[in-house]
């Protein structure tokens, strides 16, 4: 029974607060990969804030719990104020038929009851589960440590694993007990981002909307089967990590990304979001915030492309668009190019991943490519 209170909880604190809040302000677009980012973006940005000024852990519960309330009664006050004509306009195209969320929910649920987390030994998950265990004596002591380094304030040992210690603290129970209602609704939330990106993704494809939902029922299974690194299964392996809120998010950030490109009504509250997600992810992991970037570059590179080169559409607004995307992206890509080469410590850079030609031909001196031995995904 214990199993389902924390399921619960995290149900709540990682969808179902942040949905509230954006419904309260009448935002529906997009509804779960944006309350995902949402709430786990109050999670994470508040505990950076008051971790920074070294504050007590009581703080924290109570600041989440009030910027939660405060942001719907706020919004609901504000739609209050403003009459808003015909009230919440939710997209149930994009929501889609509520039975196919529904069976991935019990399908994948129905496989975790069987098969549990994964807890192999050895295996990474024992280190995670340390990180944890650190965070749960940080909040025994009731205070964050008085961290100022901006270093030490974007480890990734930190924020979601004091997430999951606050759970079983709240619980009173050890966070191994507990490491299956995490892994369960975490990697649920994942499973379901991944539904509803491939159905964004499949929007402009000419298919029929019963052909879209196959295609994004089929991406599902595909990821839950094949998808991972050599042998380690990415929603199994990574179902405890950090990682795999980040995957999550790294969905939502694309979606918002997509519409800037695609959708002339582009509001404020996206680019607030984008920025916010974006953020939340450099805090929880650098890796899926890089892969963020890269997919942004090539989605803005493709946009450019299809607007200048190809002539498809022919919206100013979505072309003034393209082109200030593709500046921005060019310049930011040599200013990080420039940095990497300026700020790199002594010796190969990036050894054994990068290899410098020079060593072979002397003429190629400093020119870097990828090492043709190693994996591709290496």
């Amino acid at each position: 029974m214990i199993n389902v209170w924390a399921s619960l909880i995290y149900l709540a604190y990682f969808v179902v607060f942040g949905a509230i809040m954006l419904l309260a302000w009448g935002f529906a677009r997009n509804l779960f990969l944006n309350a995902f980012g949402v709430s786990v973006s109050v999670l994470v940005l508040s505990q950076a804030v008051l971790r920074a000024f070294g504050t007590d852990v009581d703080s924290w519960l109570w600041s989440i719990h009030i910027v939660f309330l405060l942001a719907i009664a706020t919004g609901l006050g504000f739609r209050s104020m403003r009459s808003w004509p015909g009230g919440l306009q939710v997209n149930l195209g994009a929501i889609t038929n509520l039975w196919i969320p529904l069976a991935i929910i019990l399908c994948f649920t129905a496989y975790h009851v069987v098969v549990g987390p994964y807890t192999e030994i050895p295996s990474d998950y024992w280190e995670r589960l340390g990180n944890v265990t650190e965070q749960l004596e940080v909040i025994r002591k009731g205070v964050f440590p008085p961290y100022q380094s901006l270093d030490v304030l974007m480890d990734d040992k930190l924020y979601v694993p004091f997430l999951h210690a606050t759970v079983a603290e709240q619980l009173g129970m050890l966070p191994l007990w507990l490491t299956s209602s995490a892994t369960h609704v975490l990697t649920l939330c994942f499973l379901l981002g991944t539904y509803f990106f491939a159905l964004k993704v499949g929007a402009p494809i000419r298919l029929t909307p019963a052909m879209r939902e196959f295609a994004a029922i089929l991406t599902v299974v595909l990821t839950v089967l094949i998808s991972g690194v050599a042998s380690f299964s990415y929603v199994r392996y990574y179902a405890y990590f950090p990682h795999i809120i980040n995957a999550t998010l790294l969905y939502a950030v694309v979606v918002l990304y997509l519409d800037y490109l695609s959708e002339e009504e582009w509001s404020t509250v996206n680019l607030l979001l984008l920025f916010v997600f974006f953020l939340t992810m450099i805090l929880i992991n650098k890796q899926e915030a890089l892969m963020a970037l890269v997919l942004i570059a090539g989605l803005t590179c493709w946009s450019f492309l299809r607007h200048f080169f190809f002539h498809v559409g022919s919206s100013l607004v979505l072309m003034k668009r393209a082109r200030s995307s593709m500046t921005a992206v060019s310049i930011l890509a040599l200013l990080a190019v420039c940095a990497t080469l300026w700020l790199k410590e002594p010796g190969p850079l990036g050894a054994p991943h990068l290899i410098d030609l020079g060593n072979y031909i002397s003429i190629l001196e400093g020119l870097l490519i990828a090492n043709p031995s190693m994996r591709v995904w290496d």
